[in-house]
């Protein structure tokens, strides 16, 4: 047997039986067992009344440095900020242990790390208005969405002042898709122009629907008569319904594609020329998109919808 390994417990009531029922001694124990040594042979039997059914009890093992009250307050520390860092969840238990015994601990409570995803705050009338919109447009087939214009724009966290909006349409080709940039800031004036600017040259089908979601320079008076002026059909569009705009998920792929192009633009310095230089990286990196990733987010469009429905209004994956 190999030293320091665990006698079964059968084994241990054997042995102590021979000492206390037959009378044998220790050294007479050890010569017909001779793999236990003479102090094995002694701490069995001693410890005897200690056992059930000769099994040991639990090995208390050295003394937690987190005691209970730490480990309480570390653990409800972090329900109610799941953000704390490693740095904070340390100095709440005073460093006492590094931090891979705090990790083991998170393990045990089954209490994992998570990347953060951003969602907009829903209510319960937001939630209603969403459902109401998905249960309208539900009959909507990929073709209908097609018709769909979508508007949004971009902020890119480069410049100071630096705006970029884009206006694409999913039924024509990457020849009418048009990038904007416009420095300074975005409000209902500037709207209104741009859209009597391209919408005139870009929308050319009858049939065709112009979406833009709910932002105050979006929905402002003048720029809903300039589109009544101009005769364009515009789509109904919930509130606080990022997850439904397929062109949201555009613009990861457009940034993306930025620090591809020019990685050195995270380190430059906010001068007019880093502007003029994030304008037209921001074009270039445009032209460079796959025209099978737009189209295939027009495409899911019908799953959105009834994400939406799904979920009776609320979050989606999307």
């Amino acid at each position: 047997m190999a030293p320091r390994s665990e006698l079964t417990p059968a084994l241990r009531e054997r042995i102590c039986e021979l000492h206390s029922a037959a009378g044998w001694g220790y050294k007479r124990i050890q010569k017909r067992y001779p793999f236990i040594s003479i102090s094995g042979v002694r701490y069995t039997i001693k410890r005897d009344r200690e056992r059930i059914g000769g099994v040991t009890k639990p090995r208390t093992g050295r003394p937690r440095k987190l005691d209970e009250a730490d480990r309480e307050k570390l653990l409800d520390t972090i329900a109610k900020n799941p953000k704390i860092t490693r740095e904070d969840m340390l100095a709440k238990v005073s460093y006492k242990v590094k931090y891979d015994s705090i990790r083991r601990l998170l393990n045990a409570k089954n209490i994992r790390k998570w990347r953060c995803s951003w969602r907009p705050y829903l209510t319960e009338a937001h939630a209603v208005k969403r459902l109401q919109w998905a249960l309208k447009y539900r009959h909507f087939t990929p073709k209908d969405w097609g018709r769909v214009y979508w508007f949004n724009e971009c902020s890119i966290e480069r410049g100071i002042g630096v705006k970029l909006l884009y206006a694409r349409g999913t039924s024509l080709g990457r020849g009418n898709v048009k990038a904007y940039p416009i420095r300074g800031g975005i409000n209902r004036f500037v709207i209104k122009e741009l859209y009597r600017r391209i919408l005139p040259t870009l929308i050319v089908h009858e049939d065709s629907i112009f979406q833009y979601d709910n932002a105050p320079s979006h929905t402002a008076i003048i720029v809903r008569e300039a589109l009544d002026e101009m005769q364009i059909e515009v789509i109904d569009w919930p509130p606080i319904s990022p997850d439904l705009n397929p062109i949201e998920n555009l613009w990861s792929l457009l940034k993306q594609k930025i620090y591809e192009l020019r990685p050195e633009l995270i380190h430059m310095r906010n001068t007019d020329e880093t502007k003029d230089l994030l304008i037209a990286t921001a074009q270039e990196a445009w032209n460079l998109l796959d025209w099978k990733h737009i189209e295939n987010l027009s495409a899911t469009m019908p799953h959105r919808v009834e994400a939406i429905i799904e979920s009776q209004g609320w979050y989606t994956p999307y």
